[in-house]
C-alpha cells in the first residue's frame, strides 16, 4: 500500500482541504478534531506537500481554542449542569465538592496528562470540568500551553513515521506492527492510569 492510497483510505475529504486550502483549514479543523489532523498532517509533511513550522504552529492554536472552549463551557455551565442531571450518573454536591478539592490540588498533574494522553478518552471533560472548578483561567493556559508543543510533535511524529512504515514495509506486516505498537499504548496508557487512581484514592477517599 503507497502513502497516497494510506491517506486516501483515512480521510478522502480532509486530505483534498489540506491540498487545497493548506494552512488556512488547519486551525477550524484542529478546533474540530486536533488529533487525528495532526497525524494526517504528518503524512502530508512526509510528502513534502506541507511545511513543518506553519503546520506546528496552526496545529497548536486550533487545538488551544478548542480548550479554551471546552474551558469556558464548563465554567459558565458544568455545575449547572451537573446539579440538574447529575443524579443520572451517581454525581451529587458532595461528589462535585470531592472533584474541586482534588483538581485544585493536582491540577498541574491532571491537566498535563490529560494533554499528553488526550485524558484516557475523556480530554474534553477533563477540560470542561477545570472550567467548572474554577480552575485560575491563567494557571490553566499555563498547564496546556506547556504540554500541548509536546503533544502536537508526538502527533506529527507518528504521522510521518507512519508514512515512512507504510513505504518500506509489506501489506502484511505492516498491520501485524502497527496493532502491536497500539497494543503496547494501551497496556502503557492503562497502567498509567492506573497507578494515578491509585494514589488518589489512597490519599484522599
Amino acid at each position: 500500500m503507497s502513502v497516497i492510497s494510506a491517506l486516501s483510505d483515512l480521510s478522502n475529504h480532509i486530505i483534498p482541504w489540506l491540498l487545497t486550502y493548506r494552512y488556512e483549514i488547519i486551525i477550524p479543523l484542529a478546533i474540530l478534531e486536533g488529533p487525528i489532523l495532526a497525524m494526517i498532517c504528518g503524512f502530508l509533511l512526509k510528502l513534502g506537500a506541507l511545511d513543518l513550522l506553519p503546520v506546528f504552529l496552526c496545529l497548536m492554536l486550533g487545538d488551544i481554542c478548542s480548550d479554551v472552549y471546552w474551558y469556558y463551557l464548563g465554567y459558565y455551565g458544568g455545575r449547572p449542569f451537573l446539579l440538574k442531571f447529575g443524579r443520572f450518573f451517581g454525581i451529587n454536591e458532595k461528589t462535585l465538592k470531592l472533584v474541586e478539592k482534588l483538581y485544585h490540588r493536582h491540577y498541574a498533574l491532571i491537566l498535563f496528562l490529560s494533554k499528553l494522553t488526550m485524558g484516557f478518552g475523556f480530554a474534553v471533560q477533563i477540560v470542561a470540568v477545570a472550567g467548572m472548578v474554577k480552575i485560575p483561567f491563567k494557571k490553566y493556559m499555563a498547564v496546556n500551553l506547556l504540554g500541548q508543543p509536546i503533544w502536537t510533535a508526538i502527533l506529527l511524529s507518528i504521522g510521518y513515521f507512519l508514512g515512512t512504515f507504510y513505504e518500506t514495509v509489506n501489506k502484511g506486516l505492516e498491520w501485524v506492527f502497527f496493532g502491536a505498537t497500539i497494543v503496547i499504548i494501551i497496556f502503557l496508557v492503562i497502567g498509567i492510569m492506573s497507578y494515578v487512581r491509585n494514589v488518589l484514592v489512597e490519599k484522599y477517599l
